[in-house]
């Protein structure tokens, strides 16, 4: 209001005598503004008013949060802070749709530390908004670059993530349209999540809907389809685009699976930009009804100079379906005796080579073996073969664009049921220690301890190394082949002696350490335990 305000919430019985459940008194510029935890199924009456003898019209907004009391019964949300230098300058805050009051906020942060905080949220939409009030955005962490955030809906499902990527914004960081509750089960399929290495031609796949799927060759087939959302959690860039049963794309085979890829090249206008971070979210249509709700985020970058991470064939309608396959036969003619990856290219290029690694943890065994095409056939060496019965390994897939000079990290590992009865098998409980290592570095030459680690220190030691080589380069990534930390250590008398301090960033889990020396690569399985 442009006069002196008050606000009185109040309920009654008999509408004559009310009881005052909370109001405010502000000075004239400061509008009054009250909450109160409301009870289902009661009626509030909203008094507004002037101070003395002021009278004139007013703005009112009402915005209303979830039922907060432990556990959430609406919609939970939790928002996971990673905080920058100067922590005390973020704030947050969840806006409904089209209204400026929070229905939750927060700040007051120590600085480089990990927060999670929670809101209680109604059916409906939502803006996030982190803010940053010196302007810098979330830029300065210690260490570099860790500073960010991402959203979680109870289940643990992504809605924007945002994470290590703090500081890409100036003072606000908000999606351009929000976000709503309750999410739904669409998304991209899972070696598509969290790639931030797509060329612009590439395609993208939307996890089946069988809904859609039972519509193909039914009735109207443009109105049958997947939406797909690209968008900037920092706002700006935002991109939507529908992919239906009638036209291919460039994508075919026409069949129930084809509104299911997406071109990335086909969004000539307003198309995606390169090198920025985005999250991608998929709904679906059916007979031209009501969208599903956006499913959960993933994480999306376009970069053609990234590396580009594989694995095997997951497709499980092609000839060449190989991750979770079981029947695989050394020896055996055909798709039986071989695996498939899947085939990549990097800024246009193919993969000149394929590195395999197929393991059995139980039994001790690893293997890796290369191969210059995408398919491995499992006769293709006699050196540490297979165990001799039946056994599910576990097989990763990492490619190389300079000939096996250098390897992009592994990708996503697959099992593999794989049957060896021929005479070119090792027993059971023969191997000692760490498979085939030798094929890259002696297995008495190199050491990488403690493993598992509480996250501080992490040693080195390495020895016999070719005397060309004068440093070894050490790239450790995460499960989702981002990577978490890279080093250069020194090579002398071809020794090395080094440590490397993880620093408490690096969150328990998995992750993959690279070993560069020279034209020699290993990988190396690093268990971070805290």
């Amino acid at each position: 209001a442009s006069y002196d305000s008050k606000i009185g919430i109040f309920t009654t019985a008999d509408c004559v005598t009310f009881t005052c459940v909370t109001g405010e008194d502000d000075d004239c510029g400061d509008d009054p503004q009250v909450s109160w935890a409301s009870t289902v199924g009661t009626t509030y009456h909203i008094l507004v008013t002037g101070f003395g003898s002021n009278v004139g019209t007013f703005n009112l907004e009402v915005a209303c949060e979830g039922e907060n009391t432990p556990p959430c019964q609406d919609n939970g949300v939790s928002l996971e802070l990673r905080t920058d230098d100067f922590a005390s300058e973020t704030t947050w805050e969840i806006v409904p749709e089209g209204l400026n009051t929070p229905v939750c906020e927060g700040g007051g942060f120590s600085n480089n530390q990990t927060i999670t905080v929670s809101c209680c949220l109604l059916d409906g939409c939502y803006s996030l908004r982190v803010l940053d009030s010196f302007g810098d955005g979330m830029s300065l962490s210690t260490p570099e670059d860790l500073a960010g955030y991402r959203l979680f809906d109870a289940n643990g499902k992504r809605i924007i993530d945002n994470w290590q990527d703090g500081q890409d914004f100036t003072s606000v960081s908000s999606a351009a349209l929000g976000f709503c509750v309750p999410i739904g089960t669409d998304r991209v399929i899972d070696i598509h999540c969290d790639r931030e290495n797509w060329l612009p031609n590439e395609v993208i796949i939307a996890t089946e809907n069988p809904a859609v799927s039972a519509q193909w060759g039914i009735g109207n087939q443009t109105d049958d389809g997947y939406q797909f959302w690209f968008y900037n959690p920092d706002g700006g860039n935002t991109r939507r685009i529908f992919r239906d049963h009638a036209t291919s794309g460039g994508n075919g085979p026409a069949n129930a699976q084809r509104a299911q890829k997406l071109k990335l090249s086909a969004m000539v206008t307003s198309p995606l930009p390169s090198g920025v971070l985005l999250n991608v979210r998929v709904r679906s249509r059916v007979n031209g009804g009501a969208y599903t709700a956006f499913g959960p985020a993933c994480r999306f970058k376009i970069d053609p100079t990234a590396c580009t991470i594989t694995q095997l064939n997951n497709v499980v309608s092609s000839p060449n379906f190989s991750c979770g396959v079981s029947g695989k036969s050394v020896g055996a003619s055909g798709n039986a005796g071989k695996i498939f990856a899947n085939v990549v290219t990097s800024g246009g290029n193919p993969a000149t080579n394929y590195r395999f690694e197929i393991s059995l943890l139980a039994e001790g065994y690893t293997r890796n073996v290369v191969s210059n095409t995408a398919v491995l056939q499992l006769a293709a060496w006699q050196t540490l073969p297979l165990l001799c019965g039946t056994y599910t390994y576990d097989v990763r897939v990492q490619a190389s664009f300079d000939g096996g000079t250098t390897y992009c990290p592994y990708g996503p590992v697959c099992t593999v049921e794989i049957t060896n009865n021929s005479q070119f098998c090792t027993a059971p409980g023969a191997i000692v220690g760490g498979g085939d290592r030798s094929a890259s570095f002696d297995q008495a030459t190199f050491a990488m301890y403690p493993n598992p680690n509480n996250g501080g220190e992490l040693f080195f030691n390495m020895s016999k190394l070719d005397a060309s080589v004068n440093t070894v380069s050490v790239d450790i990534f995460d499960t989702f082949g981002k990577r978490a930390m890279t080093a250069t250590l020194p090579v002398q008398d071809g020794m090395v002696s080094d440590v490397i301090e993880l620093g408490s960033h690096m969150a328990a889990g998995l992750y993959m350490v690279n070993i560069t020396a020279g034209t020699t690569v290993t990988t190396e399985r690093l268990v971070i335990q805290r």
